[in-house]
């Protein structure tokens, strides 16, 4: 095991494992909270026709092992100038209705644009730069700043070749995408970077299988460790969560570090443990944001939510956490049909109109 990686991490035995937010802002990590949002934000740029190509740290990951870095929460993708405008004026608005967070970096007035979750970059995060070609070689990639390819010729680029990374998402790189990887990056397959707050903090001149191996090692240990707190759930009751409103603070602090939303998260899975819960009841959507974790520590526990009125657009992802929703008139079906494409298990909702 690589004890550079325990030094980024401290005492592992003190790091908790959150499904949406991860190990905090320890280290990032890729989890299926972020393939989530993945899947709903390659829909929406796929729906809407964007020309755009994934490069970067993703196309390192997927030369690896055809999946992406498992210490990011992001994915990068790039767009030419003629697409500038387009990516402004419709993509844009349609992600910020569907519950993303898009701004531009400070500074940078031709610079491209980052798209969060609302929730945090430590749920999902994508980089979108904006380049040219000029005589053929790709130019002046823009985002947090300018910088050059490394004499990357357009024929590397085009024609773009989908190709499947993370199991199940068809995205389209450039065409060779082993040759951009080589040229611009050198040997990934033996040397890995960390990268924490878009810094590298780490560098190991180590076969990359070796590495990941190390990381896994120690992500499975703090998630061995966190489980250990909820083993032997007794599934009882039904459990309302009326009477824990007293002591929740507001959803909008969740947003405060990464730190502190572990915490909650664990704090709020101590309840749960300590109810014997084995329905729960959800009438404030400021819970929704728990019910990743409550699916990955209570694999059985049912999770009902009472949908009495029109709920924050940046919740509707967490809806995919949910087994029965109940609502009170029809206009709540018809906002959610608006948010149809973020539903990705709405096979699996029992939609019920409530007395």
């Amino acid at each position: 095991m690589h004890n550079d990686i325990l030094k980024l991490l401290g005492n592992i035995e003190n790091v908790n494992y959150s499904a949406v937010f991860g190990f905090g802002s320890k280290v990032p990590v890729y989890r299926k909270f972020t393939h989530l949002y993945a899947t709903l934000f390659f829909k929406i740029l796929d729906k809407l026709n964007l020309d755009y190509y994934v490069f970067a740290g993703t196309s390192i990951g997927y030369v690896r092992n055809k999946k992406n870095v498992p210490w990011v929460d992001d994915y990068d993708i790039i767009i030419f100038e003629k697409e500038v405008e387009k990516f402004e004026s419709k993509i844009l608005p349609e992600l910020n209705k569907l519950g993303f967070w898009c701004f531009k970096p400070v500074n940078l007035e031709k610079g491209g644009w980052h798209v969060l979750s609302k929730f945090g970059q430590c749920c999902f995060q994508c980089d979108i730069f904006f380049t040219k070609i000029d005589n053929g070689i790709i130019k002046n990639v823009a985002n947090w700043g300018y910088y050059s390819f490394k004499n990357i010729h357009i024929n590397i680029v085009n024609p773009k070749k989908y190709l499947t990374i993370d199991d199940n998402l068809t995205l389209p790189f450039f065409n060779n995408v082993g040759k951009y990887i080589e040229k611009e990056y050198g040997d990934v397959l033996n040397t890995c970077v960390f990268h924490i707050n878009h810094s590298a903090a780490l560098t190991i001149k180590d076969h990359y299988l070796k590495v990941y191996n190390s990381f896994y090692i120690i992500k499975n240990k703090i998630i061995s460790n966190t489980k250990k707190m909820f083993d032997n759930h007794v599934y009882i009751n039904d459990v309302n969560l009326i009477d824990y409103k007293k002591k929740f603070e507001n959803n909008e602090e969740l947003l405060d570090d990464p730190d502190s939303k572990v915490s909650k998260s664990i704090n709020f899975l101590k309840y749960i443990k300590n109810t014997n819960a084995k329905i729960l009841n959800i009438m404030d959507e400021d819970f929704l944001i728990f019910c990743p974790d409550i699916k990955f520590y209570f694999k059985n526990i049912v999770i009902n939510f009472y949908m009495t009125s029109n709920i924050d657009s940046k919740n509707i992802i967490l809806l995919n956490y949910i087994d029965n929703i109940f609502y009170s008139s029809d206009e709540n079906i018809t906002y959610l049909k608006n948010y149809d494409i973020l539903l990705l298990n709405k096979p699996n909702m029992v939609i019920t109109k409530s007395n």
